[in-house]
């Protein structure tokens, strides 16, 4: 309304001026005509200095409005919740779509460190899993925290959604006390990614929280990593491992869990040791590449002992394998080789050998890929 006023307003001036100008012109017309061409040119002076002003008027006033006018002025907008809370699902997700990430944290891959055990190892899971596994529906989340004794870890929740194959394996705490355990996870398929959890007394697929005891917060990653995690179990407690992929549809060939403990047995063993036949996480395996060797039976008691031994074949001649004293044995060879395990009662003096496995090396044509060649 300003502007329009202004206009009208200097309208009328220029209007007024030259009606001014005409009746001087009319009106005197015996003058000389010098004097009235310098009256003429002072008029268009005065013509010229009202549309200047019309000019600065306009401009001042658009200004002036444009200042005043909300919509003309910068405004800071302050992003929704809901849209920061689905901002950050998204970024979520794609962390999730990087099948090769061992947490759903964001952290590199190794950030957790592992529990280093001197412990017994009082039992050992040898395990791998197939497309044809059940599936869960969505798995536990990979929040990078380590569940341990001195720390024990809530349920964190479940993660994505997907079919995620899975395999339960049980283990009884039989040593007759309450004492730190350490479980220890080892993938040997290095296509897989690979995560696991232990429960107490038995575990639902409803519910992954109901009866959770403890994780790695990680899974193994590719390339795979070893994963531990540990917690205090009760004399004579049940527990449920559960070990599935961290990646839907995805299987894996081979993997074994280690239960370490202070002691594995509070009573001495006692007869002859029959650990029945040798396990190996592989049938056939490349050079220098890792798989782990286990026994079908353990051994109960205190007073325990494990000689791993290795041969060319399963007729032998045998010979120790230099620090292999554990109930199970992480290795690897350059060519096909056969293994058992001698374990003695120290109370009774009495040993029992398994029975041999023969691990077959594979040629090089199925480990090592051929780049071709070309000519120019």
């Amino acid at each position: 309304m300003v502007l329009i006023y202004k206009k009208k307003l200097t309208f009328l001036l220029v209007y007024f001026t030259v009606i001014d100008d005409y009746h001087l012109l009319t009106k005197n017309k015996t003058m000389q005509p010098n004097f009235t061409l310098k009256k003429f040119a002072f008029s268009g002076l005065q013509i010229v200095a009202v549309l200047l002003l019309i000019g600065l008027t306009t401009q001042t006033t658009l200004a002036q409005n444009k200042n005043s006018n909300p919509f003309g002025k910068r405004r800071v907008i302050k992003e929704n919740p809901d849209m920061l809370k689905a901002k950050q699902a998204y970024v979520n997700a794609l962390r999730n779509q990087n099948p090769s990430a061992d947490n759903d944290a964001g952290l590199p891959n190794g950030s957790v460190q592992n529990l280093n055990s001197s412990n017994l190892v009082c039992g050992t899971i040898v395990g791998s899993i197939a497309l044809s596994d059940p599936a869960l529906s969505s798995r536990i989340n990979r929040n990078g925290v380590q569940g341990t004794c001195a720390s024990p870890k809530p349920y964190a929740g479940d993660f994505s959604s997907g079919s995620f194959r899975y395999k339960t394996y049980t283990y009884t705490n039989t040593s007759g006390i309450a004492q730190c355990a350490t479980f220890t996870c080892t993938n040997n398929d290095a296509a897989a990614n690979l995560e696991f959890a232990v429960y107490t007394n038995s575990f639902n697929p409803a519910d992954k929280s109901a009866n959770f005891l403890t994780d790695p917060g990680v899974s193994s990653g590719i390339p795979p990593s070893v994963t531990t995690c540990s917690a205090n179990i009760a004399a004579g407690a049940n527990l449920v491992f559960l070990v599935f992929t961290a990646n839907s549809d995805e299987a894996c060939t081979g993997f074994t869990i280690d239960i370490d403990m202070p002691l594995c047995s509070s009573a001495p063993c006692s007869g002859t040791p029959d650990p029945g036949p040798t396990l190996s996480s592989v049938s056939n395996v490349c050079p220098t590449v890792p798989f782990t060797l286990s026994l079908t039976n353990s051994t109960p008691g205190a007073g325990v002992t494990y000689q791993w031994q290795s041969a060319a074949s399963t007729s032998g001649p045998w010979a120790d394998i230099g620090g292999a004293t554990n109930p199970s044995l992480v290795t690897s060879q350059t060519a096909t080789t056969s293994y058992q395990c001698v374990v003695t009662c120290t109370n009774s003096g009495n040993s029992g050998t398994s029975v041999p496995v023969e691990v077959v090396l594979n040629p090089p044509s199925a480990c090592y890929c051929d780049a071709g060649a070309s000519s120019t």
